[in-house]
């Protein structure tokens, strides 16, 4: 299996997201570009590619029968074919979108919509007595639009089809602003206060197409991600239309296995949480069924047979596949670190697993393991179109990732001086600290903003640990922090791993492992404190730990 440097794949080009939208249509005319089911409903809504530009304009001619142009437009709740509209509605008729993420309370979701003037709001029903408590608060709210049959979402999309049926022609006059704010995105952030990333028509658009210059997606996915998190709009929605393959709409996690199975996708987009809930089910079927030592065994023989140029994985495993739809080919895990021992799992099964990266601020893809040149326990080679420059590097090769590129933000709303500190020489600086091997792939060692910085003046980067003791049994989350000068580990331990060794002792054996790997680590990184805590760390929206939540409660 070729394993090395091929070249850019040949996309087509654009720099804004209605000539995007033209390709999609003129393309992929005979195309499925959704699959859905209505909450609640067992038949599955078809919607193809003409359908949806269709659906798209006519929303976007009634934001514009409304007043709404150059204005902002928020857009929250579970994911749907509704919010997707919106999105692109709102986008290509001159306004800006603004997604909020659908698990905030109703102080942080009312401090956005102010702090952003959105003069317009779209979301299920369920937030309609949030926003009744909100909107009095609100001056700059006009309009109150729900999503799903009957609502008035729908009802106001009618109405804009009737309108351009009959020769309004707005929709399709407006001239786009191809570096003009588009979309205001408000990250998630695990050690700060939530800023607003500004990006562009030209940002989302050249991000789109250098991922797939650098990845090959094709059939048909299950969108999974929730779509306010910007590694799932461009990857799993925008990558996905420009590829012409076929979105299926995953309803919540909860339905997960049951809409893989429904919609059997060949490629998914994941983050590792997820990666590791799904393995980890496989692993604990076969342990409930007493063919846990069988599985390892086959393992180890379907590798042998695939090293020497035999490979019979996705019939060996087609029980395990299964569980996946049965065509599951290719996922590609983003937002945190992955472990690579997964990776060589899932390739033992038949599924190739590549890791990437990015961060919202651009758009957010910038590297990633590609179809055919890939190495687990890297982020992969940077995108086409993407310069990464590791500033001020170690004597290891180690320094701040930085990174210039069509897909980089325009800035931080309303915050000149976090924009100013973003920027060294005009380049943007991600905060993670990373190097680039010899091959051209390049690794996250830590985040700038967790390092520990101990009293004897060493740097000690908690991923590095995190990811070790991330690999033991009877290991859910983990966080490595210091206190007194001392490295501590915390652990959740895995509610079902405790269920099936009732009598295990979890902080013996977890010690014992994190003995062993301290052996293996220099002194000042060592793990001096393991403690066992009972409840899950707090998470952001997008599932990464708060680890300013773990600071306040020390």
């Amino acid at each position: 299996m070729q394993n090395a440097p091929y070249p850019w794949r040949e996309v087509d080009q654009g720099t804004n997201l209605r000539q995007l939208m033209a390709i999609w249509q003129e393309k992929n005319a005979d195309k499925l570009a959704f699959r859905y089911q209505e909450v609640g409903e067992e038949e599955i809504v078809e919607i193809s590619y003409p359908r949806f530009a269709e659906d798209i304009c006519a929303l976007g001619t009634a934001f514009l029968n409304l007043g709404l142009q150059g204005a902002k437009i928020a857009v929250v709740g579970d994911n749907s074919y509704d919010w997707i509209v919106t999105y692109f509605a709102a986008t290509n008729s001159g306004n800006i979108i603004v997604p909020l993420d659908r698990d905030l309370n109703t102080v942080e979701i009312g401090y956005l919509l102010q702090r952003s003037g959105c003069k317009a709001i779209v979301s299920t029903a369920k937030y309609n007595g949030l926003l009744d408590e909100i909107e009095p608060t609100l001056p700059d709210l006009e309009h109150r639009l729900l999503v799903g049959p009957g609502e008035s979402l729908r009802a106001l999309m009618e109405k804009g089809r009737e309108l351009y049926q009959k020769g309004d022609t707005a929709f399709a006059n407006v001239v786009l602003d191809d570096d003009a704010l588009t979309a205001l995105l408000f990250t998630s952030g695990t050690t700060g206060v939530a800023k607003g990333v500004m990006l562009s028509h030209r940002n989302l658009t050249s991000d789109v197409i250098a991922s797939i210059m650098s990845v090959e997606l094709w059939g048909t996915t299950v969108l999974v991600l929730p779509l306010h998190h910007s590694f799932a709009f461009t990857t799993s929605v925008l990558c996905a239309l420009h590829s012409g393959t076929t979105i299926c709409i995953n309803k919540t996690l909860k339905d997960l296995s049951p809409d893989l199975q429904l919609f059997k996708p060949d490629y998914l987009f994941l983050v590792p949480v997820i990666v590791s809930a799904l393995h980890r089910r496989i692993l604990q079927a076969m342990r409930k069924a007493g063919r846990e030592a069988w599985l390892t065994k086959v393992m180890e023989h379907s590798d042998a047979l695939v090293a020497l140029g035999v490979d019979l994985r996705r019939v060996i495993f087609k029980s395990i596949l299964d569980n996946f739809g049965g065509q599951l080919k290719l996922v590609i895990s983003g937002g945190a670190a992955l472990d690579a021992a997964l990776v060589a799992q899932y390739y033992s099964f038949g599924i190739d697993l590549r890791e990437g990266y990015g961060t919202t601020e651009c758009s957010p893809v910038l590297a990633v393991n590609r179809n055919y040149y890939h190495k687990p326990g890297t982020i992969g080679p940077a995108l086409p179109l993407v310069e990464i420059m590791i500033n001020d590097p170690d004597d290891q090769g180690e320094g701040e990732i930085c990174v210039k590129g069509d897909m980089v933000m325009q800035g931080y709303y309303g915050d000149a001086e976090a924009t100013a500190e973003a920027f060294i020489n005009g380049w943007y600086r991600t905060g993670d600290i990373g190097k680039l091997d010899e091959d051209g792939f390049y690794s996250i060692t830590g985040r700038a903003k967790n390092v520990i910085i101990l009293s004897n003046g060493k740097n000690v980067y908690p991923e590095e640990m995190e990811m070790q003791v991330q690999g033991l049994p009877g290991v859910r989350e983990v966080v490595v922090y210091d206190e007194n000068d001392l490295i501590v580990v915390e652990i959740f331990p895995d509610e079902e791993y405790l269920q099936e060794n009732p009598g295990v002792d979890i902080k013996v054996q977890l010690q014992q492992g994190i003995d062993a790997i301290n052996e293996k680590l220099p002194r000042h990184k060592k793990m001096a404190d393991l403690r066992i805590r009972d409840q899950e760390f707090e998470k952001t929206g997008s599932g990464k730990i708060r680890r300013t939540a773990i600071r306040r409660l020390k």
